[in-house]
């Protein structure tokens, strides 16, 4: 009773503990024993087309005999099943057994990878996309952009080439793109990995030259290379870049545009946290007032603010230098009431102490200034 219990068991459960229904169970029970005749015309006596499908190519599969594949009802599945024997037999002349374009492609494309030969990719036919894939990934294995001529598609052409030329770091090898925007962005990035600056030279189109040489000259700090670009924004770009980059104000001087050399100066500045570079600036120009609230504020301290001779500006300087430090002291300097008394309202918010309103004169002022701190509400401008 027990074994009799045990068969059942087998027969009924384990089918549904590995996933498969007893359905499925009986149907591949079905198929093996018309496989395990090994006569592929016993496979037209199972109920289904998967099942006849299963059978012949389980068949032709232990007889490795492609003929029997013929005898499945859909292209698909015969290719498939063809494919399977010509992989096992590694063999790509069978390729041309295929039918469908895809089966096709993707059998020439297998061996071509596999044995590293790009003359089975020009088999390829049909499908560009993947004729260009098939020579593409030869290329890159091999290192050889000669391979990478026999791509139609253009993107796949200049991805192939710029890669080897990356690889190489041979800006000469981007000769071979068509495209002179592609060929240029190749030339470029070539340049600017292998750090190679005369293939910027190569380059026909003169922006795309003189972005190639502010890379350079921004990369090294060298201001001398700024010279060699033609463009007068970009070459004043470089000469800004470069300064800052290493502190060196005398760079400014050779700017072209004026306002190009104020933010410089006004950078530089800031950077050296050096009053002196913003007198470099003409003190009628707002860009002064503006350099000038840059040191006071960095420092916390107002006294820069003095420098200032627009009372305006100067006011703002003292205004937000006590923002930034977050002392009212700085606020007693401003000679406008009202913007004085913002002044100290805001350092009160900032500060979080409604001690900071007693400065301020207005008692209706003040009062909103302590309520405002307690709300911890700043007053617009």
């Amino acid at each position: 009773m027990k074994k009799i219990f045990l068969i059942l068991f087998i027969i009924i459960f384990m089918p549904l503990l590995s996933g498969c229904s007893l359905l499925d169970f009986f149907y591949d029970q079905e198929v093996q024993e018309k496989v395990n005749t090994g006569d592929p015309s016993s496979c037209k006596d199972l109920e289904t087309g998967e099942q006849q499908s299963n059978c012949y190519g389980d068949i032709a599969e232990d007889k490795d005999d492609i003929r029997v594949c013929g005898m499945m009802d859909r292209d698909y599945d015969q290719d498939e099943c063809r494919f399977k024997i010509i992989k096992k037999q590694s063999d790509p002349d069978m390729c041309s057994n295929l039918v469908t374009v895809r089966s096709n492609a993707d059998c020439y494309f297998y061996f071509a990878q596999e044995n590293e030969d790009d003359k089975l990719c020009d088999l390829i036919a049909g499908d560009d996309t993947k004729a260009g894939e098939c020579f593409k990934g030869i290329a890159l294995k091999k290192n050889d952009e000669k391979i990478c001529l026999g791509i139609v598609k253009p993107y796949l052409l200049k991805s192939c080439v710029m890669s080897i030329a990356l690889n190489k770091k041979d800006s000469k090898i981007c000769e071979n793109i068509e495209n002179e925007y592609d060929r240029e962005t190749c030339i470029k990035r070539v340049a600017e990995e292998a750090g190679d600056i005369t293939a910027c030279a190569k380059l026909n189109n003169q922006d795309a030259k003189d972005e190639c040489i502010l890379s350079f000259a921004t990369k090294f700090n060298d201001d001398d290379m700024c010279e060699e670009i033609k463009n007068k924004i970009t070459k004043d770009q470089c000469w800004f870049k470069v300064a800052r980059d290493i502190g060196d104000e005398s760079i400014c001087d050779r700017m072209i545009d004026d306002g190009q050399a104020i933010g410089c100066f006004s950078a530089l500045a800031k950077v050296k946290n050096n009053i002196e570079l913003c007198f470099e600036i003409d003190q009628s120009n707002n860009m002064f007032g503006a350099c000038v609230e840059e040191i006071a504020k960095l420092n916390k301290d107002s006294k820069y603010c003095n420098e200032i001779k627009d009372d305006k500006v100067a006011y703002g300087c003292y205004y937000k230098t006590a923002l930034e430090a977050g002392d009212a002291s700085h606020c007693q300097w401003i000679e406008s009431n009202g913007t004085r008394d913002k002044c100290y309202h805001n350092v009160a918010v900032t500060k979080k102490d409604t001690a900071v309103c007693i400065n301020i004169q207005d008692e209706h002022e003040k009062n909103n200034c302590e309520n405002y701190t307690e709300l911890n509400e700043l007053q617009g401008n």
